[in-house]
């Protein structure tokens, strides 16, 4: 009786386990896109600004309206409307409620919404890092208020549970996303767009 019991048992076991495997299955096939990142929303607000001086197959975008914890800075396929890589970023002051506030002034320590054009190259306090042009009234003074694009070693290179520290206005990111972003960057015959929201 109690070797039928044992073979039942075990015959149970199986049964959950192959249930429970083949469910982690499909949860596999869904990918991080598919799940979270409504790329083609992205795509939609930067196609009005891809003139032929930019590039027109590769664009970022910085969507501060999500945890500065998660995932928010996405290098996007255009031609395929798909996510190419994704980091964590940080941005600048918020209010008592944890929203992100923009502005577009000088010493404000604020990020700036809306498209920028990513420009040269140079050396700072932070190491490497690429200024920014703001291509619209609500950023185009990025560039005056040294709004840029670089690393910091405290941006964890993946989601935590903590929420990261505020930046002065600029889109940081961990050390080695930003050297992904300089492949894209350094790499490209026309200048990289990227839009924050």
């Amino acid at each position: 009786m109690r070797h039928n019991l044992n073979r039942c048992y075990l015959f149970i076991l199986l049964l959950v386990s192959a249930c429970y495997g083949k469910s982690s299955g499909i949860e596999d096939n869904v990918t991080f896109e598919e799940k979270s990142i409504p790329t083609e929303r992205y795509i939609s607000h930067l196609k009005p600004h891809l003139s032929s001086k930019y590039n027109q197959d590769v664009a970022f975008y910085a969507d501060l309206t999500l945890p500065a914890n998660e995932y928010r800075f996405f290098v996007l396929d255009l031609k395929e409307g798909k996510v190419l890589d994704k980091g964590l970023c940080l941005n600048g002051r918020e209010d008592n409620e944890g929203n992100v506030i923009y502005s577009n002034t000088p010493d404000s320590n604020c990020s700036s919404k809306g498209v920028a054009e990513i420009s040269y190259r140079y050396n700072g306090s932070f190491g490497k890092a690429y200024k920014l042009r703001g291509l619209e009234e609500s950023n185009n003074n990025m560039f005056r208020r040294a709004i840029v694009l670089h690393a910091w070693s405290g941006v964890p290179d993946e989601p935590v549970k903590e929420e990261p520290i505020q930046s002065q206005g600029c889109p940081t990111v961990n050390p080695a996303f930003l050297e992904k972003l300089s492949g894209y960057i350094d790499n490209s015959n026309k200048p990289i767009l990227l839009y924050t929201l």
